[in-house]
């Protein structure tokens, strides 16, 4: 079957194929701006600079765990809950960006899905809002 953009419904962190775990892409089309060779390199750089400053590198991280909510960024909520640097076993909440978590050695999905409920938790329990997970889980 072929889907136009509009089918696929696409929004924030969303689309109907997250919806269809069952369905499978095989192939997509994308049609880009065209811009120029230093324009893309800038902006290439830009995002790098932004990412080697502001997300945790050189470990066995992941992230982001958490969708944002509408008015506040999911990173600010977990640190409002307290919880930047936390960890369940050997699953830690970064302390260079709160919606990265970092493996520290040995860390299991059952660390990971433990630290993920007890943030959930704290922020729900401290800020009233309902963190929603931005990563997909496959086998659980």
């Amino acid at each position: 079957a072929e889907f136009s953009n509009e089918m696929c419904e696409f929004a924030y962190r969303d689309s109907i194929f997250k919806r269809h775990k069952d369905w499978i892409i095989l192939s997509a089309v994308f049609t880009l701006k065209k811009d120029s060779k230093e324009n893309c390199e800038k902006r290439m750089m830009e995002m790098l600079k932004n990412k080697t400053t502001n997300q945790p590198m050189g470990e066995l991280a992941a992230g982001s765990i958490f969708k944002n909510p509408p008015v506040t960024p999911a990173w600010r909520l977990i640190d409002e809950a307290g919880m930047r640097g936390a960890y369940f076993g050997n699953a830690k909440v970064s302390t260079q960006h709160a919606n990265y978590f970092i493996n520290t050695g040995g860390a299991t999905a059952a660390d990971f899905l433990a630290l993920i409920r007890l943030i959930k938790d704290k922020v729900q329990e401290k800020c009233g809002i309902q963190l929603e997970e931005e990563i997909q889980f496959v086998g659980f």
